[in-house]
């Protein structure tokens, strides 16, 4: 028993001086356009974990942490995605007995009007919304998928049946970071130092500690 204590003690200390040791923010080494991945340790286990490309954020998530024997698991924490672009339909009687005519209200989330560019999938035809908000579609084809999009902001796609005069009203909202949310990602960390530490052989898989502003 005088043993078994003493053993804890050292076990227990050792841990929490793993668990300590990793502290701050680390980011993998930047190669041309590559991306970097930083990964921040902070008080009570907690972490946040960003990815950056050559355009900005490309991902980010956060939650808890775990470091023993140089296995580092990240718990990324349950959170509620990103809002996204959104279509809604109306349907109406087609006034024309061979073609139907789509009408499209293209904005972003905030109710400014876009000029953005209507793609039909199947058949590969483009429509640009500032020459004309109205595409016109032979009735009965079979249904299509449409893609609308502008520079800077998320696209979104949408089957359209041909069958009736149809106003589509489309929501985009700006290109946002993809949310990690619920997942686990383990680490086995080698080369643990001050300045930072290394995931595998590959150079983008050193990290070095930066300054926090």
């Amino acid at each position: 028993m005088k043993i078994l204590v003493p053993l804890l003690v050292f076990l227990l200390s050792t841990q929490v001086f793993c668990q300590q040791k990793l502290f701050g923010k680390y980011c993998s080494e930047s190669f041309g356009d590559s991306d970097v991945v930083c990964m921040e340790f902070k008080e009570n286990y907690q972490f946040d974990y960003v990815i950056t490309g050559p355009m900005g954020i490309k991902a980010r998530g956060s939650g808890e942490f775990e470091l023993h024997n140089q296995r580092l698991k990240l718990v990324f924490a349950n959170k509620k995605q990103r809002i996204e672009s959104s279509v809604t339909k109306t349907d109406s009687e087609s006034k024309y007995p061979r073609d139907i005519k789509l009408t499209f209200e293209i904005k972003d989330d905030l109710g400014n009007p876009l000029a953005a560019s209507v793609h039909r999938i199947d058949d590969a035809i483009d429509y640009l919304t500032e020459d004309s908000n109205t595409v016109w579609v032979k009735k009965d084809t079979p249904i299509a998928y449409y893609k609308v999009q502008f520079i800077g902001y998320e696209p979104i796609e949408f089957p359209l049946a041909h069958h009736f005069d149809q106003e589509i009203k489309v929501t985009l909202v700006p290109i946002q970071p993809k949310l990690i949310s619920n997942e686990v990602m383990v680490f086995m960390l080698r080369n643990i130092t001050d300045e930072g530490f290394s995931t595998g052989n590959n150079l983008w898989d050193h990290y070095r500690k930066v300054t926090v502003d």
